[in-house]
């Protein structure tokens, strides 16, 4: 494959958002005072431009054509050779959420601040992958994704990392209807995770879920904190599904909620909605 043309997706640093043009009050009150607790985003920020523009240097003096946007403008990634995420493992998502069967390279641009399990490099290690990667000589992983219906129609972008379902309200009870394997049963809880292979180490483990292998091609079910009142016994508590597995939701909460891959995106899921959710056949290629 012949790397000519990059989208570069890149984060604007906590520090641009909370005290820059977009500046919290309080926040800023509490820097302008010394607060020591706060003068790791000045850091950060420092840290993640610098990544930034030794990415953009070498890019440059690879003399491949490139388009830079930031992760809230990211735009379809069709036509663009490779794909590449400088920030932390949102930013990957964002980018992943316009990536077809482009291949992504993930740079973490903090590594002692952000978290980056889906990044592949840092600021050092990024020019030898990249040359791997215009040489045709880069490891591809494959990381399978998931595909959403809700009421039958295609729902937003494939999943890379979790869904969570639940109600709109975080101190209300989520009910709803789960059914799986020719098994039916009602769950009232905080909600449930539905997560990719890649995705199971995040807040599904931390949940007390599975972890599955990064390239594992099942994914995973974890309902949260379960109300066992009323002598309720639930039989489908958690686990692994397999690739051709199929997962359904009926919601019965008048103001539920889907929340794909994180807080930027959520579709509403109301009485009676019915969720479906299966790995996608548009799986990720990821560079390494």
């Amino acid at each position: 494959m012949r790397i000519q043309n990059i989208l570069l997706v890149y984060k604007k640093s906590a520090y641009d958002i909370h005290f820059g043009k977009y500046r919290h009050p309080s926040l800023a009150r509490l820097y302008r005072a010394g607060d020591p607790q706060l003068a790791h985003f000045e850091r950060s920020h420092h840290v993640h431009y610098q990544t930034l523009e030794a990415v953009r240097a070498f890019l440059k003096k690879k003399k491949v054509a490139v388009r830079a946007v930031s992760r809230g403008e990211v735009p379809s990634a069709r036509g663009f050779d490779l794909v590449l995420s400088v920030g932390g493992d949102g930013t990957f998502l964002e980018a992943a959420h316009r990536t077809g069967v482009e291949p992504i390279i993930g740079v973490n641009s903090d590594p002692a601040h952000s978290v980056g399990r889906f990044c592949t490099a840092d600021r050092r290690s990024f020019p030898e992958l990249l040359e791997r990667a215009l040489a045709g000589r880069a490891r591809v992983r494959r990381l399978v994704r998931l595909a959403m219906k809700l009421n039958g129609r295609p729902l937003g972008a494939p999943v890379l990392n979790d869904v969570l379902v639940c109600h709109v309200n975080p101190a209300a009870m989520s009910h709803y209807m789960i059914a799986l394997r020719g098994r039916r049963e009602q769950h009232r809880g905080s909600g449930i995770w539905i997560a990719t292979a890649a995705g199971s180490t995040g807040a599904s483990h931390s949940a007390g879920g599975l972890r599955l292998p990064l390239e594992s091609s099942r994914f995973l079910y974890w309902p949260r904190e379960l109300y066992r009142g009323n002598r309720l016994a639930y039989r489908l508590k958690g686990g692994a599904l397999p690739a051709d597995g199929r997962l359904t939701l009926r919601s019965l909460m008048p103001e539920g909620m889907i929340y794909p891959d994180g807080a930027h995106a959520r579709h509403p899921f109301g009485y009676g909605g019915i969720l479906e959710i299966r790995p996608s056949k548009n799986v990720l290629s990821v560079l390494s």
